[in-house]
């Protein structure tokens, strides 16, 4: 995104696109001078190179400034022209001295070519002084108040940005070929349409990832950062939840595996659901790592945790703490599935889940 003005830090970090011209003005004449060649007139003085070595740096300062309010596409074309111009001038600047003091005889009209570049070079550059200096003084106000904007943030920069920063729900769906078909898709389309229904739905976004097998549990946490984990398929009480291998079988997750896992993302993770039979005693393990871990006790229907999951995004979408999202989960599932109440376990050892909020709730204006 492009910004309005660049800041203090931008300036003195992106010297090489304007400063790197005016250190190139200085090469020619000195190299000329230390060599002794007759390259450069005599009206080239050092203290005039001085001088105008300063404007170009001067000048192009301010037409950085300028470019800064572009795109990302535009700075990486302008500083692609000023490498450009930079390696060419230098490669001029020794290749000629050096051609010369081999003994190699240069036309004069290249000579005076050259000379009048130079020339030229300066009476340019000298036409853009005033015109660089007002741009100087346009620019200096904005980019002070700019500059103060962007390097000192505001002191609810931080809560703001928190505030307005999507929660990531990402769900992992795993029904290996050699075990029972289970309405995972029906699941999904539940918690999306809850997320979408939901009174703070432009804070939450879902991501789907299917067939999931071992490697695709660090791939995806890698790639994605969720905030919530939703594992959807099979478990079972000996080796808890299944994934797919190469094949598309089931393949179970030792508890120990997923506990290293899930302690490396510990902090970014809030929150894991194991919606499968039987993964309570895995949820156990992993809520030593992650603040909030829900689990299974016992076999479960498939539409009856179709149901639980509906109940508890509902109410994360409509910005309730981890605690009374589970507590109305739980609810939803009395009502249409009696047996099924208290299959659910919500685990939490670090932590108070009423004091979990994913997602913030609107200030009152």
């Amino acid at each position: 995104m492009p910004r309005s003005a660049p800041s203090l830090r931008d300036l003195i970090f992106g010297w090489p696109n304007w400063a790197l011209p005016g250190i190139l003005s200085l090469l020619s004449p000195w190299l000329a001078h230390v060599m002794r060649l007759p390259l450069i007139s005599d009206w080239y003085q050092p203290h005039l190179n001085s001088a105008t070595s300063a404007l170009v740096a001067v000048v192009f300062l301010c037409a950085y400034a300028l470019l800064f309010r572009e795109s990302e596409k535009a700075k990486r074309a302008w500083l692609l022209r000023v490498v450009s111009v930079f390696i060419g001038s230098f490669v001029v600047c020794l290749l000629t001295p050096v051609l010369l003091s081999q003994g190699w005889e240069i036309p004069t009209l290249i000579v005076d070519l050259i000379n009048l570049m130079h020339v030229l070079l300066y009476v340019v550059l000298f036409s853009a002084f005033s015109v660089g200096l007002m741009i100087a003084f346009l620019l200096s106000a904005s980019v002070y108040r700019k500059s103060k904007k962007f390097d000192k943030p505001a002191e609810n920069d931080t809560e703001n940005a928190h505030s307005e920063r999507r929660i990531l729900v990402l769900f992992l769906g795993a029904n290996p070929k050699d075990t029972s078909r289970l309405r995972l898709d029906e699941e999904v389309r539940s918690i999306d349409e809850a997320l979408r229904m939901a009174s703070q739905r432009d804070k939450l976004e879902i991501v789907q990832h299917w067939a999931v097998r071992v490697s695709d549990l660090q791939s995806c946490l890698l790639r994605y950062s969720p905030d919530i984990l939703h594992f959807s398929g099979h478990a079972s009480a000996a080796n808890g939840i299944l994934i797919e291998d190469q094949s598309g079988n089931g393949r179970p997750v030792s508890t120990d595996a997923l506990r290293k896992l899930f302690s490396i993302f510990k902090g970014k993770v809030r929150c894991i659901v194991l919606n499968a039979c039987y993964s309570e005693q895995q949820a156990r393990a992993i809520a030593q790592e992650i603040d909030c871990v829900i689990g299974n006790s016992e076999a479960i229907e498939d539409q009856a945790a179709i149901t639980f999951a509906a109940g508890f995004y509902e109410a994360i979408g409509h910005g309730k703490d981890i605690h009374t999202a589970y507590e109305l989960g739980c609810s939803r599932l009395q009502m249409e599935w009696p047996s099924e109440r208290t299959t659910p376990k919500l685990i939490a050892v670090n932590v108070d889940p009423k004091d979990v909020l994913l997602v913030p709730k609107p200030k009152a204006t």
